[in-house]
């Protein structure tokens, strides 16, 4: 009677183990057409190639922002932290910010920017364009950009763009009160990587 009572538990913990893989396995993200490309450069003064076979993860962002923006980069850091120690960030994901206030955060400003929240190097690219391509970028987009007595107000939507720069799903910058949802970034981030290495194979 106790093997019973011990083999039944086992199996339905091992049921429902296999149904969430399965799920998982199987979950698909919705395809949102491709991710508008403009000519942005990176603090080296490179163009970023959106035609590169990687995973994208893109927000916007202002140097002067006094709250979401400085949340965002500091959960992002813990991210990329994440997806270093999971092995999913050098071959498959690049993190991009774009700055909404190009004439004011130039490459000098977001090196300074960059270094004091100590954003690692490689594989997150800070971007930068001229204003009229930021604002067809961000109206291409449908992303709210307005300039009001010196600050930017704007959109919290970070995109999420897969190998063939496709907008795959979005999340939200961070808030006081609702940090930036890193592990369902990080799942959404398997899904495609599955999805990708199947077409692959």
């Amino acid at each position: 009677m106790k093997k019973l009572l011990l083999i039944i538990p086992i199996s339905l913990i091992i049921f429902i183990s296999w149904q969430f893989i399965n799920k998982f396995q199987t979950q698909s993200l919705t395809d949102y057409g491709e991710f508008p490309v403009y000519p942005l450069t990176d603090l080296s003064g490179e163009p970023y190639n959106f035609e590169k076979k990687k995973i994208k993860l893109i927000t916007f962002f202002y140097s002067r922002c006094p709250d979401i923006c400085p949340l965002t980069l500091r959960d992002l850091t813990k991210l990329y932290e994440e997806l270093e120690h999971r092995g999913l960030l050098e071959e498959e994901v690049d993190i991009l910010t774009i700055t909404l206030d190009p004439e004011y955060d130039t490459v000098d400003v977001l090196k300074q920017y960059s270094q004091s929240y100590k954003t690692p190097k490689e594989h997150w690219y800070f971007l930068r364009g001229s204003d009229d391509n930021i604002t067809s970028l961000t109206d291409e987009l449908g992303y709210y950009r307005e300039e009001i007595g010196g600050y930017w107000s704007h959109s919290t939507t970070i995109y999420l763009v897969d190998y063939e720069n496709k907008k795959r799903t979005f999340h939200h910058m961070s808030t006081p009160n609702e940090p930036l949802d890193n592990e369902k970034i990080i799942r959404d981030i398997i899904v495609l990587k599955r999805e990708h290495d199947r077409v692959r194979n």
